[in-house]
């Protein structure tokens, strides 16, 4: 019977890392074709990244908000609680809104490949961060991983010509400020997801970021041509570059455990490069492949170290 009952456990162990591995990399490929989608939008279709930004944070968090009420995990006491408001807020803004902003305009600068492979670097901002809070030098397996990330960042940013800038002025700056609010996002609400989930935090940060981006911009104002293309494009960015991307994600968390989901998700960039050269022809140098390699790297090493 104990063997009956170790072969059962260890088939079910199977079925749970496979279905963890699949949902964590079809989340990645997901949120690859989502900033694929979003190039495609401000390239062909003159879609600006901070009305893209609004119209995605509103509906992703409105979806949220909804899945959290159906599951009885709304969460409301956080509207009571003014030190956890405060701390939402500033999530929304910071994480949140600057998150994706920074992302989308980096790809509007660049293409979705470079933008993912730029903002990847969060990680290792992270990584420097923790080692400052506290006070501690970088352990040798994290000095790889730094050393991965500049030559990755070198080697995108000059196309493997040291002494040229290859890539777009812009493009890098944002890229790099986009990694910086990966880091922002990634630091700022664990408390709150700690004490509330993170299905309703997330909901109720993008539509805090989205009313805010929206009534910014008064998105009810911009004349947008809407087209079958656009309409396809735009679902692109929601539903599955968004949506289903996060469910998809935490499902894996729950299969998988976050290492392991962590580790089949660094494929986004190689995603996001793969969409980006074959549907909308984007061209790569040789070096850029390297450098994605060198950034993926440097993203599983952390993760290992962690």
């Amino acid at each position: 019977m104990g063997s009956i009952s170790r072969k059962k456990n260890k088939i079910i162990l199977e079925k749970n890392f496979v279905k963890g591995m699949s949902l964590a990399m079809g989340a990645a490929i997901f949120w690859g074709l989502s900033g694929n989608c979003g190039q495609y939008l401000f390239t062909y279709k003159n879609i600006d990244p901070s009305w893209l930004t609004a119209v995605r944070l509103l509906v992703a968090g409105s979806f949220l908000a909804v899945m959290a009420f159906l599951k009885g995990n709304s969460s409301k006491e956080i509207w009571h609680n003014k030190h956890d408001l405060l701390t939402l807020a500033l999530f929304s803004v910071f994480g949140v809104a600057f998150c994706q902003y920074t992302y989308l305009l980096t790809i509007s600068y660049s293409n979705a490949g470079t933008a993912t492979v730029l903002q990847y670097l969060g990680p290792v901002i992270v990584l420097l961060v923790s080692c400052v809070m506290a006070k501690r030098l970088p352990k040798r397996l994290e000095v790889v991983a730094i050393v991965f990330a500049l030559l990755g960042t070198l080697l995108l940013a000059t196309h493997g010509k040291i002494g040229t800038l290859a890539l777009a002025p812009k493009a890098l700056f944002w890229g790099l400020i986009a990694a910086v609010t990966l880091m922002l996002y990634t630091l700022m609400p664990g408390g709150l997801i700690k004490k509330y989930g993170s299905i309703p935090v997330s909901a109720y940060a993008m539509l805090l970021s989205g009313v805010l981006f929206a009534l910014v911009l008064r998105l009810w104002q911009w004349e947008i041509v809407w087209d079958w293309q656009m309409l396809l494009a735009l679902s692109g960015v929601v539903v599955p570059g968004t949506m289903i991307a996060y469910l998809f994600y935490l499902k894996a968390l729950v299969a998988i455990g976050p290492l392991k989901t962590s580790l089949f998700a660094t494929i986004e960039p190689l995603a996001a490069v793969g969409f980006s050269a074959i549907w909308l022809n984007t061209s790569f140098a040789a070096a850029d492949y390297l450098g994605l390699v060198s950034i993926i790297l440097m993203v599983i090493l952390i993760t290992l170290q962690k």
